[in-house]
C-alpha cells in the first residue's frame, strides 16, 4: 500500500484510492505515519486528532485503531498494539514523505559538490512528489497543525535549493515562473525575493529586478510595517549600480525568517 500525505491524505491499494473513513481516522493515519515503524504514544495521537481531547481518550483512541486497523489489514499493512502505544509498520518507499527526503537530500548532495545541473534535476523530481498542502482539505488538532507547518517549510527549503541550482546553470526562465508563483504563495518570505530579483538580474532583466524589490518593499512596510531585510537593500544597491549577482551560490539567503502577518 502507497501512502500519501504530501497534499491531501490517501491510502492506495493496487491502484484503487482506499476509503478511510471520518476526519479523525485520516489525522490518527497521518500521525502514525509521520512517525512511521516507531511507536506512537495515545497522549499523542489524541492530540494529533482533537484540539481538546475527550474523557474516555484512551477508549476513544482504540476505537478509531480497529477501525483503520480493519481497513489497513487486506493490503497487509501492520498497526501493532505496543505496551506504550501503537506502531505503524511500513517500507520507506511506501509514503511520499521518505521518498521526497531521500530525493532532496541527494540533490542537496550533488548541489554541495558542485553538480548543479544533476542537483537541479533531482531537486526538481523531489518538488514533484507534493500535490498540495500536507493534509490538505481536513481538520487537525494542534500537533498535525504544527507539523504541516514544519512540512511546508521544509518543501520551501528544497525549492529555494533547487531555484539556486537552476540559477547555476543558467536557466534564469525556469525559476523565474516558479518564483513568481512562490511569492504570491508566501508573500513575506524575504529569501523568495531576493531569489526573484537576483534571478531577474542575471536575466538580463534589471528593471523587472528592481520593480520586484519595490514590490516587496511595499508589501512588507505596508502590511507589516517593517523595512525589507538588509540582504534584500544589500541586492537593491548591488542592481542599481550594475554589479554582478548577489546571492551566492554556495549558500541561501541570510535573510530573517519570514513573518507572520
Amino acid at each position: 500500500m502507497e501512502f500519501r500525505i504530501l497534499g491531501a491524505l490517501e491510502a492506495v491499494h493496487e491502484g484503487e484510492v482506499v476509503p478511510l473513513g471520518g476526519a479523525r481516522r485520516h489525522a490518527l493515519l497521518a500521525s502514525l505515519l509521520l512517525r512511521a515503524n516507531d511507536v506512537v504514544s495515545v497522549g499523542h495521537l489524541a492530540e494529533s486528532i482533537w484540539e481538546r481531547p475527550p474523557a474516555s481518550m484512551r477508549s476513544n483512541v482504540r476505537t478509531h485503531i480497529a477501525g483503520l486497523r480493519r481497513t489497513l489489514a487486506p493490503a497487509g499493512v501492520r498497526l501493532t498494539t505496543e505496551p506504550s502505544g501503537y506502531r505503524l509498520s511500513i517500507e520507506n518507499h511506501n509514503l511520499d514523505l521518505h521518498r521526497f527526503e531521500r530525493t532532496a537530500t541527494r540533490g542537496t548532495e550533488l548541489m554541495d559538490r558542485g553538480e548543479f545541473e544533476a542537483a537541479a534535476d533531482l531537486l526538481g523530481t523531489a518538488l514533484r512528489i507534493w500535490r498540495g498542502t500536507p493534509f490538505e482539505g481536513q481538520p487537525l488538532g494542534p500537533l498535525l497543525q504544527a507539523e504541516a507547518v514544519r512540512l511546508e517549510e521544509r518543501r520551501l527549503a528544497v525549492a529555494e535549493k533547487w531555484l539556486t541550482a537552476q540559477r547555476a546553470c543558467g536557466a534564469h526562465g525556469d525559476a523565474v515562473g516558479e518564483l513568481r508563483r512562490l511569492v504570491i504563495a508566501h508573500p513575506f518570505r524575504e529569501s523568495l525575493w531576493l531569489h526573484l530579483m537576483t534571478s531577474l538580474h542575471e536575466a538580463g532583466r534589471t528593471a523587472e529586478a528592481l520593480r520586484a524589490y519595490h514590490e516587496a518593499r511595499s508589501l512588507l512596510q505596508n502590511q507589516l510595517g517593517i523595512d525589507p531585510c538588509l540582504d534584500l537593500q544589500g541586492a537593491h544597491q548591488q542592481i542599481l549600480h550594475g554589479r554582478a549577482a548577489v546571492l551566492p551560490l554556495n549558500r541561501h539567503s541570510e535573510s530573517r525568517p519570514a513573518p507572520v502577518p
